[in-house]
């Protein structure tokens, strides 16, 4: 059973005989070899990089406290035709540059790190951003020798960025001792010697002497006689002829001494004496030419009649 079972089953399940075809001939397909495109390589464009802004600074070696010193630098690279503040620091320890001062010509005036950037030098770049330029700088008086960093610090007028140069070291050296003065030793007075005017000798004034004044004879009229009593004679009164050595001012004894203290006298010359000379010839000539013979003539007449009148008494 299981046989007929199994040959029933394989009937069943095998496939039925298939026809036979006339095979046909298919036609072959020849390819034609496409060219493959080169690919030309494209030049990548190479990125340039923009410069980063640079400052370059250089100073003495050495400098003294107190005593200002150039400092030379040279900026590339910074946004051009742009103004700059410029400040110099100083400073033994890297964080802490404010030992310094920075010169400002424009205001002839040393100002301290802490100064406002608006009392601070200026600079303007150029189209490239580029300046060249110098710097005064010091340390302070009362900072302490050895040896300090120094650096130069920009700062844009319109922004609040800082650009800071590379550090250089500069040594700092004591002072020059300050000449002192030597306290001026007290002045010893001097006496001064007076002069002491020598006396000159002022010549004792010459007397003149005076021509011997004539005298002027008293004109007496003479009594006519008449009945009356015998008349009383008159007296006239003689005069005396004065004494020329009486006009001399002083007596010989006192002149002797003048002479001896006096130098000795200058002898006037004539013509001195020529105005007194053409004086008493005038009035000589005005006595002669006018009332001396009267005068005289009178008198005679007078001498006459007083003797005859000394007869009568008689």
């Amino acid at each position: 059973m299981n046989f007929i079972t199994l040959l029933f089953l394989l009937f069943l399940f095998l496939p039925s005989p298939a026809h036979a075809t006339t095979p046909t001939a298919t036609p072959a397909v020849t390819q034609t070899p496409t060219a493959t495109p080169t690919l030309t390589p494209t030049a990548t464009p190479t990125m340039t990089p923009t410069p980063k802004p640079e400052i370059s600074i250089s100073a003495p070696e050495s400098a003294k406290i107190g005593e200002s010193f150039i400092l030379t630098f040279d900026i590339q690279a910074f946004d051009s035709n742009t103004q700059y503040y410029t400040k110099a620091r100083l400073g033994q320890e890297e964080n802490a540059l404010n030992k310094g001062q920075t010169y400002n010509q424009n205001s002839d005036t040393w100002l301290s790190d802490t100064s406002p950037w608006l009392d601070f030098p200026t600079i303007s770049t150029d189209q490239a951003g580029n300046f060249s330029g110098t710097l005064q700088a010091r340390v302070k008086n009362e900072e302490s020798v050895g040896e300090y960093h120094l650096s130069l610090r920009l700062r844009s007028l319109s922004t609040e960025k800082n650009q800071d140069s590379d550090l250089l070291q500069i040594s700092i050296n004591p002072a020059d001792p300050t000449p002192t003065e030597p306290e001026p030793e007290p002045a010893t007075p001097t006496e001064t010697p007076v002069d002491t005017p020598t006396p000159t000798d002022t010549p004792a004034p010459t007397s003149t002497p005076t021509p011997p004044a004539s005298p002027t004879p008293t004109i007496t009229k003479t009594p006519t006689p008449t009945q009356s009593p015998t008349p009383i004679p008159t007296v006239e009164e003689e005069y005396p002829t004065p004494d020329p050595s009486d006009l001399v001012l002083g007596s010989s004894q006192e002149n002797s001494s003048l002479d001896e203290e006096s130098p000795p006298k200058e002898k006037r010359p004539l013509v001195d004496y020529l105005p007194y000379g053409i004086i008493f010839a005038g009035f000589s000539l005005l006595f002669a030419g006018t009332g001396l013979p009267k005068i005289i003539n009178r008198f005679s007449k007078k001498d006459k009649s007083y003797t005859i009148k000394q007869d009568e008494e008689n």
